[in-house]
């Protein structure tokens, strides 16, 4: 059995980039906590892998060193589990078999000031606009994969898998003054469930100390759409995705 966990803690500022006759500053910090257990059987083996990743960045924008707005992200968080398992027939002929399970949630606050457009006395005692966005998302998913040698330097695994993935979310904000007057207001919110099926390909061509690893997935999606949504419908195709990688061998 083989356990290994780490964990990694940064912050980060960087300086004033003007863009545009306006200059941003970036601050925050980063954290990511990983744990992997895995248990060697006869033929096999079986592992769960945990991954969590929070974020905290602060955006601030300015105009002659007089602040006009900010971007404040205090919480954005990923967590991830993954249990596998794999079986080997012979050689390198073996049947994998994965369960995923991923949970995210952010949380987005917004102050833009009318300055500096407007004289000081009007922007202090004008109207701001306050926006913020509550979301997370649910996702599972399940992929059975099974691959072999096909002569000397070619290896293929085919997959096949299944996608649910669930997004809630709420978007608010209001316009008020210095006396606590709103002169607006309003919010939307987005709930969606989809489903797809997840089609894998992977090829493997290896020759001397090179390889080559062709990795590809298809979504295709199943079903009707559940949307409890204030926005407009959307229709999903699903999509394509490709991983192209180049190895070489020192030993």
């Amino acid at each position: 059995t083989d356990i290994e966990f780490n964990f990694t803690s940064s912050q980060f500022d960087s300086k004033n980039r003007k863009v545009n006759r306006f200059s941003a500053l970036l601050d925050g910090a980063a954290e990511t906590a990983e744990a992997r257990v895995i248990r060697y059987f006869s033929k096999g083996a079986g592992f769960v892998h945990f991954r969590r990743n929070a974020w905290d960045y602060r955006i601030y924008t300015k105009k002659n060193d007089l602040q006009y707005g900010k971007i404040n992200v205090p919480e954005m968080e990923w967590t991830e589990i993954t249990a596998g398992w794999q079986y080997r027939f012979s050689g390198e002929n073996s049947l994998n078999a994965a369960y995923r399970y991923g949970y995210g949630k952010e949380h987005i606050g917004m102050i833009v000031d009318s300055w500096p457009f407007t004289s000081t006395l009007v922007n202090l005692l004008g109207v701001k606009n306050y926006n913020s966005i509550d979301g997370y998302v649910r996702s599972h998913s399940v992929f059975i994969q099974s691959g072999g040698r096909i002569g000397a330097r070619n290896y293929i695994e085919p997959g096949l898998g299944f996608i649910f993935a669930g997004t809630h979310g709420r978007y608010a904000y209001r316009k008020q003054d210095a006396f606590f007057n709103v002169f607006e207001r309003g919010k939307y919110r987005m709930n969606e469930y989809r489903k797809f099926i997840n089609a894998g390909l992977s090829y493997r061509f290896s020759v001397h100390r090179v390889m080559i690893i062709t990795r590809l997935h298809q979504l295709i999606p199943i079903g009707k759409d559940k949307r409890l949504s204030d926005a407009e419908n959307v229709k999903i195709y699903g999509g394509l995705f490709g991983r192209l990688s180049l190895a070489y061998w020192f030993y």
